[in-house]
């Protein structure tokens, strides 16, 4: 088992193209950071009004537009190339002659995306974080979302700590839902499509909770509100049990 893990998370990194996508990406990151710092403003994008921007705040709001970048394109074309990818190349049937049960087969490539999706968003966070230091007034006190009065430096640090904990929670459920829609579809541009047209549809016309599976950042503000938001976390795991339970089955049962 460990071995089909490694060789996936290998596998996946040893391709220029995703360095290249990745390097883009952390690119966009700082331009962000940059262009934040420049104004000393974050301007909420769904009409909430704007917070002065400091060491202790800065971190998670810059996710403001790179959270929607990466649930619905980055990880989404980072996802589905290595799962219908392989599918529609051939790949998996040749994988499928090792001595292995096709449990472990998607066990392994659901850990190895899963891993780079941890890394990712630690790399992520340490950028912001230096980011933060380096181009943002420092302060001891600072405000929330949606919440009264200022909070200290180690209640701020730990928001922070926690967004990105629950912002890696939404990406798995991205991963596991992008898993059970290639399941039915292989070739990448058609289950890209697909993955991006249904994220809409699914919180347009079933629920609104599941906006995470397009565009999280609000969504994760609300649940870290000291109120919290129980229904955002019902659907968040919710989503998870459902989309991996598809996800398994449909990949043992995958004609390939």
């Amino acid at each position: 088992m460990l071995g089909i893990w490694t060789s996936e998370l290998e596998r996946n990194w040893k391709r220029k193209s995703k360095i290249v996508l990745y390097a883009a990406f952390l690119v966009l990151v700082i331009l962000n950071i940059l262009g934040a710092s420049s104004s000393g403003m974050g301007e909420f994008r769904f009409g909430e009004g704007s917070i002065t921007l400091n060491t202790l705040n800065a971190p998670w709001f810059v996710m403001n537009g790179i959270s929607l970048l990466m649930v619905a394109a980055l990880l989404p074309i980072v996802y589905i190339d290595h799962l219908s990818g392989e599918l529609y190349s051939g790949g998996y049937r040749i994988y499928g002659l090792r001595p292995y049960r096709r449990f472990e087969l998607w066990l392994g490539k659901i850990l190895a995306l899963a891993v780079t999706t941890l890394i990712f968003i630690l790399v992520t966070y340490g950028i912001a974080m230096i980011g933060s230091k380096i181009f943002f007034p420092s302060t001891d006190t600072t405000t929330l979302y949606r919440t009264e009065g200022e909070v200290g430096r180690l209640s701020a640090e730990w928001y922070t700590v926690k967004f990105y904990a629950v912002f890696l929670l939404t990406c798995l459920a991205k991963l596991l839902f992008c898993s059970a829609i290639c399941v039915f579809i292989s070739r990448p541009l058609i289950a890209f499509l697909a993955v991006s047209g249904l994220s809409v549809v699914i919180y347009h016309y079933l629920a609104t909770e599941l906006v995470f599976l397009f565009d999280p950042f609000q969504q994760i503000l609300l649940a870290l509100r000291p109120e919290g938001s129980y229904k955002f976390l019902i659907y968040l795991i919710g989503s998870m049990v459902v989309f991996g339970s598809i996800s398994f089955v449909g990949w043992q049962k995958k004609v390939i």
